[in-house]
């Protein structure tokens, strides 16, 4: 089996998950990749072979591009460059099927899967199926197209059913949630104990990660607690103001990290005690899918706070393998804070159930087997109706 792998990039750091599948698909899988940037190859290295087209090539482009879409309103589409060096590399290469990641870049590259009769799978991350998104009218009805033309449509989470309308593609949906590596992600104990608790956050700094609430609710906690801590590992648009609250309120148990290798994430996750992941829809729209970090807590025996939003539920029952709150409810948050930070022995219990939840359902190795599976259906649908 052939298969192209179309992301407008490969590989963001917030994007591991995406790397995880690409390596561990089945070897008798030729997979190749398609993006427009190609990042990070020290650290995210494959044998995959890769093509890469630029978005838009050059001021002539631009302009083409430009009067395409003035005169014939085309968008999610292409540039005119792109758009001929993508064909050209579907006829020569005469793939199997095209998985795109993202409902946006599947738009891309759908018109062109379509036109060489190439079947099309799309997985949905979050974003891309947020309200967000889908209030947009132009963006709404050429997903809907996509998706009458798509062979398998992978959601990552039981919310986007409904998100995404896919009443009508039943037989076509797969649920697939992100996996964690249980043998990369996993402590017998906590490393560096020094008798205090540390709770982290890691990930983007983007409104829909509620942090700036984290911050405040941590720096009221922190007089009363002052063997806690909080450490916060990522960047993003947020980062600046988080810092600044925590300047105000004077706390000295607040460390930020900024943005980090894979490997650093995972030696801070070893210090920790709690996870938090104060998820919510932010004021656009914007919504998780099943968030991957969160996972990678569980899988490190950590205990998990995090809300009732998209994906969360599906992977945390309350006070059974972490504990959940509602959407910016800073009460809640308090309360489930101080209840871990005084309970170690509530800690553990929800730390060892979270480890046992991943290796029950969510491992990278049962992710990517089913993803295995959609292809050789997806492509055996094919063959038959060859015959």
């Amino acid at each position: 089996m052939k298969v192209l792998i179309f992301n407008r990039a490969f590989f963001y750091i917030s994007e591991t998950f995406i790397y995880k599948q690409v390596v561990g698909l089945p070897a008798d899988i030729q997979t190749d990749l398609l993006a427009f940037e190609i990042t990070n190859e020290d650290v995210f290295p494959t044998r995959n072979r890769k093509f890469k087209v630029k978005r838009i090539a050059n001021t002539t482009d631009r302009l083409l591009t430009g009067i395409r879409k003035h005169l014939f309103n085309v968008r999610y589409k292409l540039g005119v460059f792109a758009y001929f060096a993508v064909k050209k590399i579907l006829r020569q290469e005469k793939y199997d099927l095209v998985h795109a990641h993202f409902g946006f870049n599947a738009l891309l590259i759908y018109p062109l899967a379509r036109i060489f009769k190439i079947p099309l799978i799309v997985t949905f991350h979050g974003v891309d199926a947020s309200p967000e998104m889908l209030t947009q009218k132009e963006y709404r009805k050429r997903i809907r197209k996509m998706l009458d033309y798509a062979g398998a449509v992978i959601i990552v989470s039981p919310h986007m059913k409904e998100t995404l309308d896919l009443s009508n593609h039943a037989e076509k949906i797969h649920l697939i949630p992100c996996g964690a590596d249980p043998l990369e992600f996993n402590r017998s104990e906590r490393l560096n104990d020094t008798g205090s608790v540390t709770i982290l956050h890691s990930g983007r700094l983007v409104s829909k990660k509620g942090v700036p609430d984290l911050v405040r609710i941590f720096s009221l906690l922190s007089h009363q607690y002052t063997y806690a801590r909080l450490f916060i590992v990522g960047d993003g648009p947020e980062l600046e103001l988080s810092r600044q609250l925590s300047d105000d309120a004077r706390s000295e148990s607040i460390q930020f990290f900024g943005a980090r290798p894979h490997e650093e994430v995972k030696k801070i996750m070893a210090e920790a005690d709690i996870f938090v992941l104060n998820s919510r829809v932010d004021d656009k729209g914007d919504m998780e899918g099943v968030p991957v970090s969160l996972l990678e807590a569980m899988s490190m025996r950590l205990a998990v706070i995090s809300t009732r939003h998209a994906g969360i539920p599906y992977v945390i029952a309350d006070n059974d393998n972490g504990l959940l709150v509602d959407e910016k409810d800073n009460i809640g948050l308090t309360a489930a804070l101080e209840k871990l930070i005084r309970d170690a022995e509530l800690r553990n219990r929800l730390g060892n159930a979270a480890r046992q939840t991943i290796l029950n359902r969510f491992t990278i190795d049962e992710a990517n087997r089913k993803i295995y599976n959609v292809y050789t259906e997806v492509a055996d649908r094919k063959k038959y109706r060859k015959l």
